[in-house]
Parts: C-alpha cells; structure tokens; sequence
C-alpha cells in the first residue's frame, strides 16, 4: 500500500472515529474503535512498514484534534503496532481466524488499558462493549479481507 493510500485511508479512520458516524456507531455506551481495527488489520494482512505509517497518520491527527499530551495517541498506536507484529511474526498464524482474533483482542484489551490508565478513568461496561464490538468487527473484516483477497486458497497452497 502506498503512503498516499495510507494517507487517505488514515484520513478517513480518524474522520469516521472522532465524526459524526463515530458517535453514531457508538451503542449508548461504547462501540468498535475503527482505529485499533484499521491497524490491526493493516497489520495483519500486510507488513510492519504500513501498519508504522498508519499508526503514526492517525496519531498524529488524533494529537492534533483531542486535548491529551501530544504524542499520546501517536506513541500508543506505535507500541501496538511493535507488540502485534512481534507476536504476529514469532508465535501467530496469519490464515487463522483464532489466531487474529486473540491478536485483536490483546491489542483491544492493551489500548483500552493504556487509555484508562493514561486518563485516570475507567468504565468496565464501556470497556467490555469496546473489546466485543472489535472483536465482531474484526470478524467480518477478516472474512471481508481474506475472501476479496482470495487468500484462503493463497494459505491453503492451492493454485489461483
């Protein structure tokens, strides 16, 4: 993916998180964190390069739009990133859906603890919400992603 594409795609993830559309899939009390799902699977299915470019385009723009310590958002997307593709490279199975999933969930679970911590609130409902709409969320992209792709005949070995 080129960095203009990342650019854009950056863009437009923090516009449909922090926008009107970001308060409309939030459920009353929590909803997916498109962020977190964007670089998961950017992660994911592509290489440490992208999902580095990606975390540092929508850091830098969420330091840019919220009230926290700049660099925040920006440091917090960039250690997600390190941490999923070292467990990605040394101990995960990319054509295994438990297997990103339980990577989602630990990034989900590790971003939801930093941004407690880091905040000094925390709301178990809102929390649990997050990480199981993620979760959803990541289940339909990775279908989405893998059936598009065509990658469960590229992992399976077979000729395209």
């Amino acid at each position: 993916m080129t960095t203009i594409v990342q650019a854009i795609f950056g863009l437009l993830l923090v516009l449909l998180s922090v926008g009107p559309v970001g308060h409309h899939l939030m459920l009353g009390t929590g909803g997916p964190d498109l962020i977190i799902v964007g670089l998961w699977a950017t992660i994911w299915f592509l290489d440490l390069g992208a999902g580095i470019r990606l975390a540092l385009i929508c850091g830098i723009l969420l330091d840019l739009l919220q009230f926290s310590p700049f660099g925040l958002w920006t440091l917090t997307f960039s250690v997600l990133v390190f941490a999923l593709d070292f467990f990605r490279r040394r101990f995960l199975s990319v054509a295994s859906l438990p297997h990103a999933l339980a990577a989602l969930l630990v990034m989900s679970v590790l971003s939801q603890s930093l941004f407690s911590l880091l905040s000094r609130q925390y709301d178990l409902r809102y929390s649990l919400i997050v990480i199981l709409s993620n979760l959803i969320l990541g289940a339909i992209v990775y279908y989405a992603a893998a059936t598009r792709w065509k990658l469960f005949v590229w992992w399976s070995g077979e000729r395209l």
